[in-house]
């Protein structure tokens, strides 16, 4: 799925190669990564071969709230209470 939500490829009735061929396809046994290309296999590779000329990128959104990233002031430092389950004075342990 896309950014969108639509999926990103669309298989037509028309690909019949590709329909035909493409269930059937198994892995090389000593390249995991690639098909067993004793089978018939020209279908796919096109299929690969359109997938990658045109790879995914995602879209990054800019941070709704820019000033996240700025640093605290020292009145908000101040005015800040402490962090749950410690006491506002240090406790020294001897």
């Amino acid at each position: 799925m896309g950014d969108d939500n639509m999926p990103m490829l669309y298989l037509f009735k028309t690909s019949t190669e590709l329909i035909r061929t493409l269930p059937g396809l198994r892995h090389d046994k000593h390249r995991f990564e690639d098909i067993d290309t004793t089978m018939e296999d020209h279908a796919a590779d096109e299929l690969r071969y359109a997938m990658m000329s045109r790879p995914y990128t995602r879209t990054i959104q800019a941070p709704d709230n820019e000033d996240q990233w700025r640093p605290s002031t020292l009145d908000e430092m101040l005015a800040a209470s402490p962090a749950p389950g410690y006491s506002e004075y240090p406790v020294r342990m001897f």
